[in-house]
């Protein structure tokens, strides 16, 4: 289950994999969003704009309605991995984010716009157990079955190659390549 970081709705699945929502109100209000899913695990953009699921093969987000709240089958993003894997899911505060904690104990970054992969974060010794990104989204944190959690920054994975490259040429008084050709020796 995951709620919209303003606590008006959550959305979770059922044991058969289908996919409900709830909304905030007097009374609450529980309606169908995605049947027939075969959702294991769920989240929800921190604004509520896309809902993202994943199924035996693959991740699949979709685009929210603003006004309605209702599932945009048309609009949506389909990641090809084993999610069986998958432990946990979350998605950034405006869903242009996408994080995966895995049962080899590392987590999965990928761009929701095109797909791609951004970065494998390692350091866990066992399963990664939560997912969870901050709310101005510059960190993800992990929690895993090894007891340990961690913060990873994101900053880094907005920033240019030649940028990157000139801070770590300034930090170890080496380029890049000299840096990589050294560590081979």
């Amino acid at each position: 289950a995951d709620l919209t970081h303003d606590r008006t709705a959550a959305w979770f699945t059922d044991v058969e994999g289908d996919v409900w929502r709830l909304d905030d109100g007097a009374p609450p209000r529980v309606s169908p969003a995605l049947q027939g899913q075969r959702a294991h695990h769920i989240a929800v953009a921190g604004d509520g704009s896309v809902l993202g699921i994943t199924r035996d093969d693959d991740i699949v987000c979709y685009g929210i309605g603003a006004e309605s709240r209702a599932v945009d089958l048309g609009h949506r993003t389909t990641l090809r991995h084993d999610a069986r894997r998958i432990n946990d899911l979350a998605l950034s505060r405006d869903g242009g984010l996408i994080a995966a904690g895995l049962g080899n104990g590392s987590a999965i970054l990928w761009r929701r716009s095109d797909g791609a992969r951004l970065a494998v974060l390692r350091g866990h010794d066992r399963r990664v157990s939560a997912v969870q990104f901050s709310r101005d989204d510059h960190t993800l944190v992990t929690a895993s079955w090894d007891g340990s959690a961690r913060l990873w920054s994101l900053r880094q994975l907005t920033r240019s190659a030649e940028s990157l490259s000139s801070e770590l040429q300034a930090e170890w008084g080496l380029s890049v390549r000299d840096a990589l050709q050294q560590s081979r020796r």
